[in-house]
C-alpha cells in the first residue's frame, strides 16, 4: 500500500492534469466555452475532497477504505474526463 503522502500527491497530480486540460481548452480560439468554469470548480472540489478523506481513515477497515476510495476516485475522474472530451468535441465542431 502506498503511503498517504504519495497518494495525496497522486490525487493532486491527476487533478492538476485535468485542470491543465481545461486551461488548454479555454485557450481555443472563438467563443468562450459554456460549462468550463463549472467543470474547473468540480475538479478543485474533487481534489480537496479526496485529499481530506485520506486524513480520516477508520482503523479497522483500511483495505476496504482504500478499495472504495480508488474506485470512487477513478469513476469521478473518468466522468470529468468524459465531460472535457464532450466540450472539446463541441468546440471542434464549432471551428469547422
Amino acid at each position: 500500500m502506498a503511503s498517504k503522502k504519495n497518494l495525496k500527491k497522486a490525487v493532486k497530480n491527476i487533478c492538476d492534469e485535468l485542470l491543465t486540460d481545461c486551461a488548454y481548452l479555454s485557450m481555443c480560439e472563438g467563443t468562450p466555452i459554456e460549462g468550463l468554469d463549472e467543470l474547473a470548480t468540480q475538479i478543485v472540489a474533487l481534489n480537496n475532497d479526496y485529499v481530506k478523506r485520506l486524513s480520516h481513515i477508520e482503523k479497522g477497515s483500511r483495505k476496504a477504505f482504500f478499495q472504495k476510495y480508488k474506485t470512487e476516485f477513478v469513476d469521478k475522474v473518468n466522468a470529468i474526463s468524459d465531460k472535457i472530451v464532450v466540450l472539446f468535441e463541441g468546440k471542434a465542431d464549432e471551428a469547422e
